[in-house]
């Protein structure tokens, strides 16, 4: 919640839900920044409620009904001492508000693709969507593809509807010491050569059309270039289980689940190809973060991908496995990106700034607020 006088407040009701917390916390230093900029007093707060329980929580019937009422009330108690502010949910559903409120809307996965996610989601979203689309002030999502979503499932104008970008994290750029790539294999017991793909195991991510198709590779190939996956169990991933354990076996398939932020860098440079080939994504973030680290990409021609990929990724459909293959071969075989495209990559992926993202959140925020 921003106070619509004082930017420099923020007063968190909510957990982060679906959003990348190391991302909101980005951007919320960011906004900080901007408010310290205009000279606007006041504290930054944050309250994330995130507990030792909450994976416990998920599996509980109904678990979700019972936190966003408990959300709710909370919202509702607060909004006589918070009255002047303004509530912005960056997780796609508002909770009990009044007029001065702003959604962020990452995507409509869960009505392009719904059996992608939990049918408990599923529900949530359904329930919540158009109520928040009529409701919100005005709406902010992460890529005009996202955009576009929105406009064509609701009735509402594109004008109300902000697109703020992610920002990629400075960490990304720094280059990291052939000392620091040697230890990050070390721990992570990496080879020297690996494909590598950094998301969640759930079915949007394609992750099994990625094994198939690495699988397509020759042995030697597959020997050589083992695929490394990056990323917690999500939801339906007994299928990748499945598909991966004589691959493991052989040495030709590595599961790292999920690896720390601080090793990522180091992950996305010592890889030789970074592949992602989801199916539907309303940005996609690992992108950005492996042009940013100068690795070659690999990813989807669909969705918002080709939008944040640019010039500087070779596109694939995802549901052509031997045309993956083909995209793995080949760039395997031509080896490490020349200095000048790789430059140019980082160069593109430095465009995507937090400071910028506050900048166009700090201005809608505020413009809210005069209303």
């Amino acid at each position: 919640m921003l106070d619509s006088t004082a930017l420099g407040n923020v007063v968190g009701f909510n957990d982060f839900g679906y959003v990348r917390q190391d991302e909101l916390d980005d951007l919320i230093a960011c906004l900080e920044k901007e408010a310290d900029k205009a000279g606007i007093s006041g504290g930054m707060k944050g309250h994330a409620l995130y507990t030792l329980i909450k994976p416990l929580a998920r599996k509980v019937p109904y678990a979700r009904a019972v936190r966003d009422s408990i959300k709710r009330k909370r919202l509702r108690a607060a909004w006589d001492k918070y009255s002047d502010y303004v509530y912005w949910e960056p997780n796609f559903i508002l909770q009990t508000c009044n007029e001065r409120a702003v959604a962020t809307i990452h995507d409509l996965s869960y009505l392009r693709y719904p059996t992608f996610h939990p049918p408990e989601r599923v529900r949530w979203l359904e329930a919540g969507m158009e109520k928040t689309v009529s409701r919100a002030a005005r709406l902010v999502t992460v890529s005009q593809f996202s955009k576009s979503e929105i406009v064509d499932a609701f009735p509402i104008s594109p004008q109300q509807i902000e697109i703020v970008p992610p920002g990629v994290s400075e960490i990304y750029f720094a280059q990291c010491s052939e000392q620091s790539l040697r230890e990050v294999r070390r721990r992570l017991n990496l080879p020297s050569n690996y494909v590598l793909s950094v998301g969640t195991l759930e079915p949007r991510k394609n992750i099994q059309g990625l094994i198939d198709a690495h699988q397509g590779l020759p042995a030697t190939v597959r020997r050589n270039f083992p695929l490394v996956l990056a990323g917690g169990k999500g939801w339906q991933n007994s299928e990748v289980d499945k598909r991966t354990a004589r691959a493991i076996a052989r040495g030709e398939v590595i599961r790292l689940g999920y690896v720390a932020e601080k090793d990522l860098p180091a992950l996305y440079q010592a890889a030789s190809l970074f592949v992602y080939p989801s199916f539907y994504e309303g940005f996609g973030m690992p992108v950005l973060e492996a042009l940013a680290s100068g690795a070659p990409v690999i990813t989807s021609n669909r969705a918002s991908l080709p939008e944040v990929a640019g010039h500087y990724a070779l596109f694939v459909d995802p549901d052509d496995i031997g045309a993956l293959t083909e995209a793995l071969a080949q760039t395997l075989e031509a080896g490490p990106s020349d200095r000048a495209s790789q430059a140019e990559a980082i160069a593109y992926a430095r465009r995507f700034t937090w400071e910028a993202s506050a900048k166009k959140l700090s201005r809608l925020l505020l413009e809210v607020g005069r209303h």
